[in-house]
């Protein structure tokens, strides 16, 4: 299994997810990756939020590398390669509710984790991604496939049904072409297609659990979050999966060799 290193921002918001934010570092403390404490709390003033961080760290099994009161460029000044958060239970959407922070996600070249408060925090064995196959590309799953390697995990596809057979012929083509690379690259793995056209994340969400998924690996397009095959009004169905897998985001355009694994052991 890959070494995990790198370093990680821990959006801290001083609610009930601070206690899934506090089980996810205590579970990575010894990964060999560095952990920041930042909070954007302004509910607080300053010293109040300095001193929350400071409480958080001080319960924590081992040591962080630094807490951070911020509204600046954190990421540059930490050197951050990915940002855990966790969905506040009484406000789910949260962090992920306003354009801005949409426009942050798109434009910041991070692994974003989404948890879950109470959601499991265990070793990556399944990895499930929602994925549009009509064209071959293999970029499309790289983020993914590189996390499998890394993990030594299972890769499970899940694939929309299109009603246009041109479309549905060429997924079954590259299906072909994928099976071949995914085994040349040694990946265990296995496509699913959905039942029905519509209520494409429905479907994904039930088979995430049928799965058993540890995580979901998602991506970002830049002018979109996902992968260009989920609704606008039911894509915070993923992030806010009634089963609390872990979502992770992961940037289209970007190789994870130094990003990857965030999750785990």
């Amino acid at each position: 299994m890959k070494a995990d290193t790198g370093n990680t921002i821990i959006l801290v918001d001083f609610n009930q997810s601070t206690e899934t934010s506090k089980r996810f570092v205590n579970y990575r403390l010894s990964s060999g990756r560095k952990f920041y404490l930042v909070s954007f709390a302004d509910n607080f003033s300053e010293e109040e939020t300095q001193k929350r961080l400071n409480d958080f760290a001080s319960e924590l099994d081992g040591e962080v590398a630094g807490t951070v009161v911020k509204v600046g460029k954190v990421v540059e000044e930490v050197d951050a390669s990915a940002l855990v958060f966790t969905l506040n239970p009484d406000s789910k959407k949260g962090f992920f509710k306003s354009p801005r922070s949409l426009k942050l996600i798109s434009s910041l070249n991070l692994v974003f984790v989404v948890l879950q408060h109470g959601c499991r925090i265990e070793p990556i064995k399944k990895i499930a991604m929602p994925l549009e196959l009509s064209k071959e590309s293999k970029q499309k799953f790289e983020p993914a496939l590189a996390l499998a390697e890394d993990m030594e995990a299972e890769l499970k596809i899940y694939l929309p049904t299109f009603k246009d057979e041109y479309h549905q012929k060429a997924v079954s083509r590259n299906m072909l072409w994928t099976e071949r690379y995914l085994k040349d690259k040694k990946i265990d793995f296995s496509f699913e297609r959905a039942t029905e056209q519509k209520h494409f994340e429905d479907q994904f969400i039930e088979y995430i659990d049928q799965q058993d998924a540890d995580v979901v690996v998602i991506l970002n397009y830049g002018d979109s979050m996902f992968s260009g095959i989920f609704g606008n009004s039911t894509e915070y169905q993923i992030l806010t999966n009634k089963y609390k897998i872990p979502v992770m985001i992961m940037n289209y355009q970007s190789t994870y060799r130094s990003k990857v694994p965030v999750l785990g052991q």
